[in-house]
């Protein structure tokens, strides 16, 4: 069940992988050009795939033979997935999308905000679970599907306005 939980947190922590690198809501400064806008994006889905690779790794590391200190392990783990998410989000929200993928880029930025709701609510809740079920549940609850889906669908939708203009993008929506 243990290993259950660890694969919903990681299934999880790809849409949030691809949201945050969808992330920003271009108010501030000279949009970029479409090349700059798609090769920033790429780049932070590196750097967030990067850290999520990290907290996988921790989770993997969890004592799958000992509930309790998974469930520890978990609870410390868990809320390092909302604050990457969030570190992504600020640095993100800098980035100015040139005007052909400003609204779908805004629509990424708004379902990833929404994915961070969740994840912080699931974050709170996972302090209260006392079996790796309790995990399960919170993890693969209805809204948290629905945030997921929202995220990964504005990021394809994303990924295809750049392809729709001619540009290579690989965002692992």
């Amino acid at each position: 069940m243990l290993r259950f939980v660890a694969i919903l947190i990681g299934a999880s922590l790809a849409v949030a992988i691809v949201g945050a690198a969808c992330g920003g809501n271009g108010d501030s400064g000279e949009s970029l050009t479409l090349e700059q806008y798609f090769q920033q994006l790429q780049e932070a889905d590196g750097r967030a795939s990067a850290r999520f690779a990290q907290i996988r790794a921790q989770l993997d590391q969890a004592p799958q033979d000992d509930p309790e200190a998974a469930l520890r392990a978990l609870k410390d783990i868990f809320p390092e997935q909302v604050v990457t998410l969030q570190d992504l989000v600020d640095s993100m929200e800098g980035l100015n999308p040139p005007p052909q993928v400003e609204d779908a880029h805004n629509a990424a930025v708004d379902a990833l905000k929404d994915s961070i709701e969740i994840a912080e609510q699931n974050s709170d809740a996972m302090q209260d679970i006392t079996s790796p079920q309790d995990a399960s549940d919170i993890l693969s609850s209805q809204e948290a599907a629905a945030a997921d889906q929202a995220t990964s669908l504005t990021c394809l939708a994303l990924e295809k306005a750049g392809t729709d203009l001619a540009i290579t993008v690989d965002l692992d929506c």
